[in-house]
């Protein structure tokens, strides 16, 4: 599911921001957040002009950043290298009954 700033605030806060740019929405959304325990999961990042709105306010906010582009994170970001699964594992993990 993708969702964009603007849909977050309103999932947050129930009213939609309405907001113009794209400051203005990262600072709505870091007031959205506000000291709440939140997991936010931001997947594929490719650009780190794309990830910085999400990265403002939220002290309690834990981000997970998936990328393919290291010098996207922040440079206090905890690194975790996961690798591709290859094709057979994909297979046996889709077709796993717990999966499902």
């Amino acid at each position: 599911m993708r969702f964009s700033i603007s849909d977050l605030i309103t999932r947050l806060t129930g009213t939609p921001p309405g907001l113009n740019t794209i400051n203005a929405a990262a600072s709505a959304l870091g007031e959205a957040l506000g000291d709440r325990r939140i997991l936010l999961i931001v997947d594929d990042a490719w650009r780190g002009q794309d990830l910085s709105p999400l990265m403002q306010g939220g002290p309690n906010t834990t981000r997970l950043v998936t990328t393919r582009n290291d010098y996207v994170l922040p440079p206090s970001a905890v690194r975790q290298r996961v690798d591709a699964l290859r094709g057979d594992e994909a297979l046996t993990l889709l077709a796993a009954p717990d999966y499902r």
